[in-house]
């Protein structure tokens, strides 16, 4: 039997309000430690991307805080439950054909990629925001409602732009989680995205994605990269467009598998200017191939939530 918190994702943006303020939002942002202080103004709307250094040089890996380790042999397992959250079904959310194609790592934006394991298996995806911060999935970090839990940060490793056996830019720890009270007290999809603050600045290195809120993202080129639970430690890209969107939900038809939970959506917001950077516009949060609808879903980047990435930046 269906559970009843699973809807369409067109039936949830039919309904989802236009606009809302933060403090009236689920967008108030929470830690481990409890509420925390609404951002200020100034935290800003925007984050810029940057390119990095690209180095796979030991020495400057060793000079940003990652470490060099072998692999572990510890298949990737992904979850049953990661790319469809609490309100989730087991299965793929593949649509039509599997659109999806291998990508490589040594390369930005995919090198800013992250494939996250918990307690040594593999969980979920992210990205590079800042030099020292991952964007991701709310249930990623927290398993969502009042019920739920925090996981331990210090049961995380974060290796950016892993390529199978392969980890050029070594591997970091967490040191911080946050995400918002939609997600951690209500377990609404709708705020399913969170931040991890690692103990390394490797976004130097391997680059970093900016944010903006797209103001009118549908038609708008979409890419979605991560790292899928039927490709182990390899990450995977699939294409498309927005071709739904209200104030806190993007919807597409891009391919997923569980594990891409928290992979970037994106797209290079000044027409093909690689210098310019990557772009996010979303956070992938929902898989609703499971289901039988025809698209998939990310908690959209409005300047609200941009303003709580700033915010964890130099939050406590």
């Amino acid at each position: 039997m269906r559970h009843p918190m699973l809807y369409t994702l067109a039936a949830v943006i039919a309904a989802a309000p236009l606009g809302a303020a933060w403090a009236a939002s689920g967008d108030a942002p929470v830690s481990p430690n409890g509420a925390m202080a609404a951002p200020r103004a100034e935290a800003g709307s925007v984050i810029a991307p940057t390119l990095g250094t690209g180095s796979a040089d030991p020495g400057e890996l060793r000079s940003r805080g990652a470490t060099l380790v072998g692999e572990q042999a510890v298949e990737a397992n992904g979850l049953a439950t990661v790319a469809y959250g609490k309100i989730g079904a087991k299965g793929e959310s593949i649509i039509n054909w599997d659109s999806r194609t291998r990508s490589y790592t040594l390369n930005y934006p995919t090198r800013a990629i992250v494939y996250i394991e918990y307690g040594g298996g593999h969980l979920c995806t992210g990205w590079m925001y800042a030099n020292n911060m991952v964007a991701t999935a709310g249930h990623c970090v927290h398993t969502g409602g009042s019920s739920g839990s925090w996981r331990s940060a210090a049961n995380f490793r974060v290796y950016p732009g892993r390529d199978g056996s392969s980890s050029p830019y070594g591997s970091c720890g967490v040191t911080r989680l946050y995400s918002v009270a939609g997600w951690v007290s209500s377990g609404n999809y709708q705020y399913d995205y969170a931040a991890m603050r690692l103990n390394c600045t490797i976004g130097a290195t391997v680059g970093t994605f900016g944010m903006y809120d797209d103001t009118s993202p549908i038609g708008h080129p979409a890419i979605i990269g991560g790292y899928p639970g039927d490709k182990p430690k390899t990450q995977w890209t699939s294409a498309d467009k927005i071709r739904t969107a209200s104030s806190t939900m993007l919807a597409y038809r891009m391919d997923t598998v569980g594990g891409h939970s928290g992979s970037p959506i994106w797209h290079d917001r000044s027409e093909a200017l690689s210098s310019n950077g990557a772009w996010a516009i979303g956070v992938h949060n929902y898989g609703v191939g499971a289901i039988g609808s025809t698209m998939n879903g990310a908690a959209r980047l409005n300047a609200t939530r941009i303003s709580n990435y700033n915010y964890w930046r130099t939050a406590p």
